[in-house]
């Protein structure tokens, strides 16, 4: 898309501790990720795009593509059809 809305968090932390001081002291992961969409005019999430999503008990941040869940995870790449969207945004303009 030409954009990165999480262009000011890269290179702010180096552990999934770290990452999650970061989300807890933003007030959650919406509270930290809404904002930034909403910087960049993201609309909400109309097909394909980024999505706060409950995965395997988890709360997680990904991508949806062709109706799949992507996350990174420490092990790499996790896809599933299996998730809930909790919140999403994409670059679709209603």
């Amino acid at each position: 898309t030409g954009i990165d809305p999480a262009a000011d968090l890269r290179g702010t932390y180096s552990s999934s501790f770290e990452c999650r001081q970061i989300v807890m002291t933003a007030g959650g992961l919406e509270a930290l990720i809404a904002p930034r969409m909403a910087r960049h005019g993201l609309c909400d999430i109309d097909g394909d795009g980024v999505a706060i999503l409950r995965m395997g008990g988890q709360k997680l941040c990904g991508l949806i593509l062709g109706g799949r869940a992507v996350v990174r995870l420490q092990k790499g790449l996790r896809i599933s059809d299996e998730f809930e969207i909790l919140r999403g945004w994409s670059c679709h303009r209603h």
